[in-house]
């Protein structure tokens, strides 16, 4: 690749409004390009197989690492369910969320509160914590296990692992803080 192509070259006669449209056209470009690449892929995938995703690691001289969350998302949000407001990342975040509606519930509350790809992903981390195992709410032991479990989920590595020395260390008995 050459510096020219990779370098974008104003002509000093470029207007404001000139300079302003083009950055439109890169936003739109900046939001779309995976989408388009997904696309692609699978309709080289579906065509021509193994051939494909090898000329494709050829052509974008990456890896499967690369490709793989980009064809899952597409695979997962075809057309008809591709929010345009929204950018890929977005649709990127909610893929940890199993259920469709869920996942569609939170594109389209990230669609109306303009929330970022970055807050969502962080979102569905939150709500991916909290998920444990639904036990009884009749037996006490039980909802003291769900919430144990949910301040678990909650809490950074660090945190785990001081908790769980303090546990080893109380040998079942109290926790002293």
């Amino acid at each position: 690749m050459t510096p020219a192509q990779i370098t974008l070259d104003l002509p000093d006669t470029t207007t404001f409004e000139e300079w302003s449209d083009l950055g439109r056209q890169l936003c739109r470009s900046a939001r779309t390009i995976n989408w388009l690449i997904g696309d692609w892929l699978i309709a080289g995938s579906d065509r021509y197989g193994e051939r494909a995703r090898t000329e494709a690691l050829t052509i974008f001289r990456s890896d499967v690492e690369r490709f793989d969350p980009i064809v899952k998302t597409c695979r997962r949000f075809p057309t008809d369910r591709r929010h345009a407001a929204l950018s890929f990342g977005h649709h990127l975040a909610v893929m940890a969320v199993p259920d469709d509606t869920e996942a569609e519930n939170l594109l389209a509350k990230a669609e109306e509160g303009r929330i970022t790809a970055a807050a969502l992903k962080a979102q569905v981390r939150v709500i991916r914590d909290l998920q444990v195992p639904m036990l009884p709410d009749d037996d006490p032991e039980d909802t003291a296990m769900r919430l144990i479990a949910q301040a678990w989920n909650r809490a950074p590595r660090a945190a785990r692992e001081s908790f769980m020395e303090l546990a080893e260390e109380a040998n079942l008995g109290v926790i002293d803080l």
